[in-house]
């Protein structure tokens, strides 16, 4: 290890890493150990020259998180929207019409197309006891039949049975 730095020829420019104190070499002495006249470190010679930097001014403190409030959240503004303004007078009247036209098409459609195209109907007469009457009226609303007609006969020895039209499509 060797002592100072020699002064002639100055030929390396470099800085301490611990003091940041600039130092020059002669070439000779790049890759060698030395001591830093300032603060004594032991430090290598560089073979080329540093960069050396002007001292940066010190930087302001940071405040530290527990002192400083975090900034309250902004609320979020909701997107502006057009206000409702109703229908205008023209729309409201296409609107009337569309309905009388409705009110007055439909039904004359629907005769229409029942007169071209008439409901064919099966129809049927059928005698129900009382005592069965739950099943067999069940039973033939599952075979698509509904009633037309219905009339409570009595037979002279038998129990009461209604008499009943039905009819299915």
């Amino acid at each position: 290890m060797l002592g100072h730095i020699h002064t002639t020829m100055p030929d390396i420019h470099f800085e301490c890493p611990k003091c940041k104190q600039t130092l020059d070499a002669p070439e000779e002495l790049a890759t060698q150990l030395i001591d830093c006249p300032t603060c004594k470190e032991t430090i290598e010679v560089p073979l080329r020259n540093q960069r050396v930097q002007a001292p940066k001014p010190p930087e302001p403190p940071k405040p530290t998180p527990a002192l400083t409030p975090p900034a309250p959240a902004a609320a979020p503004i909701p997107p502006k929207s057009p206000a409702y303004q109703g229908i205008s007078s023209s729309q409201g009247n296409i609107i009337i019409v569309l309905l009388i036209l409705a009110f007055i098409i439909f039904p004359l459609l629907r005769s229409f197309i029942g007169a071209v195209f008439p409901q064919r109907w099966e129809y049927n007469v059928v005698a129900v006891s009382d005592y069965t009457f739950t099943e067999d009226m069940n039973k033939l609303g599952s075979q698509g039949w509904e009633v037309v007609s219905a009339r409570r006969a009595a037979g002279q020895y038998e129990s009461a049975k209604y008499e009943m039209i039905l009819r299915r499509p």
